[in-house]
């Protein structure tokens, strides 16, 4: 099976907006008492880190600014390190970070999607 490059992008940002849409409205003390907000959002950014995982290394090159890397780490946090999650972090990502790699991504999607980059090829999985 394959997926095309936009495909990845477009993972990560429907993620975004879901865990935008979960944590709307919310403070700390109510995301920190929601099981299901927070199994639901820790899930959407295990997806992102794997939807970066999955991008062709130079695009990662090409794009340095977005902190692929970190992604990747924290999904695989979240998913072997499970017993090791503190709140307050996946709160504080969802407040500082997501915001800015909501930009950036859009971003780097618009150029894939308008500059014909040739960067929508098809990866194997």
């Amino acid at each position: 099976m394959s997926r095309e490059v936009s495909f990845y992008l477009q993972d990560i940002l429907n993620c975004i907006a879901k865990i935008e849409r979960f944590t709307a409205e919310m403070d700390y003390a109510s995301f920190e008492s929601n099981e299901v907000v927070i199994d639901a959002v820790i899930r959407n950014l295990e997806i992102i880190g794997e939807a970066a995982k999955q991008l062709p290394p130079r695009i990662r090159q090409a794009n340095s600014e977005i902190e692929w890397r970190q992604l990747a780490r924290f999904r695989d946090f979240l998913a072997h390190g499970y017993f090791r999650i503190e709140l307050e972090i996946i709160w504080n990502t969802v407040q500082a970070k997501l915001p800015t790699l909501r930009v950036q991504i859009s971003a780097l999607l618009a150029a894939i999607q308008s500059d014909g980059l040739n960067l929508s090829e098809e990866i194997n999985d």
